[in-house]
C-alpha cells in the first residue's frame, strides 16, 4: 500500500471534478503552463522549418518564436482579421489567431488551405478543437478563469516529450487576496505572476488542475455570451467594427471608436487596455494592424459581471463619447 499523509490541518477544499476537455483522448491533449509553451510544443511536434505568424500578435509569443531554430515569416491581416498574401509551403506551419474570440469559424475555413496549422484559440476557450492530421489547437486558461497558469494543446500526433510540472502555490497570493480586497488590491502580485510564469516550458501545475475541476463552465459560457450581446446592442451606434454573430463565448468585447477614450475610462476606474501594442515591430500607419492596435479597446464581458455592470459600462462609454464629440 502506498504511503499517504494522515492527520494535520485541513487544506483548501477543492472537489475532484472534471476538466473542460475531459472527453479528449489523453494522447491528443497536453496540459501545459502557458499558451507560449503550447505554441512551442505544437511546433516541436510538427517538425517544421518555418512558421508564418501575424504581425498583430502577442509580443511574448513572437519573442519566444524568434529564439527557436525556425525561420519566422510575418504576414499582414485585412479588415476581416484574416491573413493577406499567404500560401502553403513545404515544411511550414501557419499560426491563425481567433482574435478576441470572434472569428473562429472564419479561421477554421481559412485553415483548409494549409497542411500544417496552429489554431490559436487563446481568446476562445470554448471553441471546439479540430482533431485531424496537421492541425493543432491552443487554449489559454488564465484569460478565462482565475488560475495562476494553464493552457492546453490539442491535436493528433503530439510529441510525447515529458515536461516538468509547474508548482504555482507561491504565485497564488493574488487569487486569494483578490477575494478579500479585490483585484486592484492584488494587482502587484498578479503582475509578478505574469512576469514569472513565462520563464520556462512546463506542465500545468496541480493547483491549477484542481481549480479547473471546480469551475461551472456552462454558467460562465452563458454569462459571457449574454454580456457580449448586451454591449453589442448598447454600443451599436458608436461601434466601428463589424462583428459576426456570436456562437461561442468570447474573451472580450472589442470596441473601435473614431477617437480614443482610454484616459477618460481610467478616470472612471474602468480599465480597458489595448491589445498587443507593437514592441519591436513597427506597423505601417496605413495598415489594419496599426489601426487595430491603436484604436480597439477590449471591454470586459466576463463572468464577474451581470447586466447591471454592463449597463453602467455602456452608459459611461456613450457619455464620454458624447462629451468628446460635443467639444470638437
Amino acid at each position: 500500500m502506498e504511503f499517504i499523509e494522515m492527520g494535520g490541518y485541513f487544506p483548501l477544499e477543492l472537489r475532484r471534478g472534471f476538466s473542460f476537455f475531459q472527453n479528449i483522448p489523453s494522447n491528443y491533449i497536453r496540459e501545459v503552463n502557458t499558451g507560449r509553451t503550447a505554441i512551442w510544443y505544437a511546433l516541436c511536434s510538427m517538425e517544421v522549418k518555418k512558421v508564418l505568424v501575424p504581425f498583430f500578435y502577442c509580443p511574448e509569443v513572437i519573442e519566444m518564436l524568434l529564439t527557436m531554430e525556425l525561420e519566422v515569416s510575418f504576414y499582414r491581416i485585412g479588415k476581416d482579421f484574416l491573413p493577406l498574401d499567404t500560401c502553403d509551403e513545404e515544411h511550414t506551419a501557419i499560426i491563425l489567431v481567433n482574435y478576441y474570440g470572434i472569428i473562429g469559424n472564419k479561421i477554421l475555413k481559412y485553415s483548409e488551405n494549409f497542411k500544417r496549422v496552429i489554431l490559436d484559440h487563446a481568446h476562445s476557450f470554448y471553441f471546439p478543437p479540430v482533431i485531424k492530421p496537421g492541425v493543432m489547437n491552443v487554449y489559454s486558461c488564465r484569460k478565462f478563469f482565475g488560475v495562476c497558469d494553464g493552457a492546453y494543446l490539442i491535436g493528433k500526433n503530439i510529441d510525447m516529450r515529458q515536461l516538468r510540472q509547474d508548482v504555482s502555490y507561491k504565485r497564488a497570493v493574488h487569487l486569494l487576496k483578490s477575494i478579500e480586497i479585490g483585484t486592484n488590491g492584488a494587482y502587484e502580485e498578479s503582475k509578478k505572476n505574469e512576469l514569472e510564469i513565462g520563464n520556462q516550458f512546463l506542465g500545468m501545475s496541480l493547483l491549477t488542475k484542481r481549480i479547473l475541476e471546480n469551475i461551472n463552465y456552462s454558467d460562465i459560457a452563458r454569462k459571457r455570451i449574454r454580456n457580449f450581446k448586451y454591449l453589442d446592442k448598447a454600443l451599436s451606434e458608436i461601434q466601428l467594427l463589424e462583428l459576426p454573430d456570436m456562437e461561442y463565448p468570447p474573451f472580450v468585447y472589442p470596441l473601435m471608436l473614431r477617437k480614443g477614450i482610454h484616459k477618460e475610462l481610467v478616470e472612471h476606474k474602468i480599465y480597458v487596455p489595448f491589445l498587443w501594442k507593437p514592441t519591436g515591430i513597427e506597423f505601417e500607419k496605413t495598415s489594419f494592424e496599426y489601426h487595430y492596435a491603436n484604436h480597439i479597446m477590449i471591454m470586459p464581458i466576463d463572468q464577474r459581471y451581470d447586466i447591471e455592470q454592463m449597463q453602467y459600462l455602456a452608459n459611461t462609454v456613450k457619455e464620454i463619447v458624447r462629451e468628446k464629440e460635443s467639444g470638437e
